[in-house]
């Protein structure tokens, strides 16, 4: 088969998903514009995972990603704004290490035949006390829940926070500084009120 048959099957098979809503219609003509955002995800994610092994925390490991898409593939969405990104994080560092203190290291350490129900209860309240509190600070980040989830699973670890924060940080300010330049990809980026 030639080329231009293989094109038109294509040019079909767009056709159908701009049709049924599946394609996403604001990439037409943004083509170039998502592939270097991806890249740069990419790299911060890169950059990210070179400076610090935090593979040992799968968790809070895919909070970091989930973070880096939001704040490079959707860069106006209220989630992505500073204060949600690093507030979200901070608040879930700061409960699911204490639930980890509290609850789940005492079970992890201990020789008690099934603590397996202890730390998943505890995990699990992490990311409900953690939802709770960045709704009433007003700092609601989605991939902040990995990381109140990671905390408890993972264990505490003062090198995670460390790194875990430091990597929002530097993400948050190259996500201000490369604004200009960024589309929003095809998510659509409602107010506070459109939800009240």
């Amino acid at each position: 088969m030639d080329r231009a048959h293989w094109r038109e099957r294509l040019q079909g098979i767009a056709s159908t998903y701009r049709e049924t809503g599946a394609w996403n219609s604001r990439f037409a003509g943004r083509q170039q514009a998502y592939l270097l955002q991806a890249l740069l995800t990419t790299a911060m994610l890169g950059a990210v995972l070179a400076v610090e092994d935090v593979l040992t925390n799968a968790a809070v490991t895919a909070a970091i990603a989930s973070t880096a898409f939001v704040l490079i593939m959707t860069p106006r969405s209220v989630v992505a704004s500073p204060r949600h990104v690093i507030g979200g994080h901070l608040i879930a560092v700061m409960v699911g290490g204490l639930i980890s203190l509290l609850f789940a290291s005492s079970a992890l350490d201990s020789s008690a035949g099934d603590t397996r129900l202890l730390i998943d209860t505890s995990a699990a309240l992490s990311v409900g006390i953690g939802i709770v509190l960045m709704g009433l600070t007003n700092t609601e980040h989605p991939p902040a829940a990995g990381t109140a989830l990671g905390m408890v699973l993972g264990g505490f670890s003062w090198v995670v926070v460390i790194v875990l924060m430091s990597s929002v940080l530097v993400m948050t300010i190259v996500q201000r500084l490369m604004l200009p330049y960024l589309k929003d990809a095809g998510v659509k980026c409602y107010d506070r009120q459109s939800f009240d």
